[in-house]
């Protein structure tokens, strides 16, 4: 091949780079955008959804031990048939129920676990004055003690599975 055949090639060889740069620039820019929105999804999954999530997961904990502690206390009062107790009963109802929604509103009745816990949060908190619940207080706050860690521990391992999941 001669230099003026050389020279007769170059537009050929220009419009085909300008083909492919015009065909392949717009998928190599969606690649890397791509690219860009996982690592800002993992980055907001990081920054907002996991601390988020840790506060929401802290605040159930802490409603579950106030329940617990609460209900104990109103067994040990009853059983010991302490008389300044039973004026404060009202109240002590009203605090109970309170938390027996802010709990049930947290979880979801459609998990199994979740749902038992909501009806032994409900026995512990709403029935605690019936028989029923009084002579199986022990079975029912050892029940609640044992889902109310399953819970948490699963709530635990959605948040790192989802951050991990991101990370990918």
């Amino acid at each position: 091949m001669n230099q003026q055949q050389i020279i007769s090639l170059v537009p050929f060889a220009s419009l085909c780079v300008a083909l492919i740069a015009v065909f392949f620039g717009p998928l190599v820019t969606l690649l890397i955008a791509k690219r860009q929105w996982r690592l800002m999804r993992a980055s907001v999954a990081t920054q907002v959804l996991a601390p988020v999530r840790s506060k929401w997961i802290s605040e159930l904990r802490d409603l579950l031990a106030q329940t617990r502690s609460r209900a104990h206390f109103y067994y040990v009062a009853e059983s010991d048939g302490e008389a300044d107790w039973k004026a404060e009963r009202k109240e002590f109802h009203l605090e109970m129920t309170k938390l027996y929604h802010q709990i049930a509103l947290m979880l979801d009745p459609d998990i199994p676990e979740e749902k038992e816990l909501i009806e032994l949060v409900g026995a512990i908190t709403l029935g605690i004055t019936e028989k029923t619940t009084d002579l199986k207080f022990g079975e029912i706050m050892a029940r609640m003690e044992q889902l109310a860690r399953s819970v948490v521990r699963a709530k635990w391992q959605d948040v790192a599975v989802e951050m991990k999941a991101e990370r990918i």
